[in-house]
């Protein structure tokens, strides 16, 4: 479908009812084309009031105004600029060989173009910090987060005094386990 389709479907709605197929293709290839989703709704208005509600509430989804949307439906006046900024988002990017390119540039081929950076011998600078962060807040132990998980952690890991310390806390936290956690402290001092 051309943009010049797409801009003659805008400003003659009658005619929208035999491009269903077309404007399917559309918004398949185009899945975020705001235009294109008004007008396949649109078409199938008039085609297929079954797959219209269904598709009503996939496209509303993706068109950019909701209100622009009721009116299209509803025969409003879609506004001229509005219809040439989406039909302008289907164009696609030239060619290579439409591209002019000033004569200094010349086109290297990809082993060419990595080739000629690593003999550029380009590095990339860090820019001078005189920022300083006192990490050793962000070390603190929160006892709010003592646990005997953490307690059995430490100990495997070796950090015994830690380990012990947690246990501790667990006692004044827990007492009817005090028990259990003097008998991990035994252990760990042994």
């Amino acid at each position: 479908m051309t943009k010049e389709n797409i801009t003659l479907l805008l400003c003659e709605t009658d005619k929208i009812g035999g491009a269903v197929d077309e404007l399917s293709c559309l918004i398949e290839e185009y899945p975020y084309f705001h235009t294109g989703h008004m007008l396949y709704v649109k078409s199938l208005q008039f085609a297929d009031m079954e797959k219209f509600e269904f598709q009503l509430g996939k496209s509303a989804l993706n068109v950019r105004d909701r209100g622009m949307l009721y009116s299209f439906l509803n025969d409003s006046v879609v506004e001229e600029y509005e219809i040439q900024q989406d039909t302008a988002a289907i164009q696609l990017p030239p060619s290579v060989e439409e591209i002019a390119l000033p004569p200094s540039i010349e086109i290297l081929s990809p082993n060419e173009l990595i080739e000629s950076f690593l003999q550029s011998d380009a590095k990339i600078k860090p820019a001078d910090s005189t920022y300083e962060a006192d990490l050793s807040a962000g070390m603190q132990e929160d006892q709010n987060f003592y646990t005997e998980t953490l307690a059995d952690i430490y100990a495997i890991q070796g950090h015994k005094n830690k380990a012990i310390k947690i246990y501790e806390q667990l006692i004044l936290k827990y007492p009817e386990k005090n028990i259990y956690f003097a008998a991990q402290i035994k252990r760990l001092k042994l």
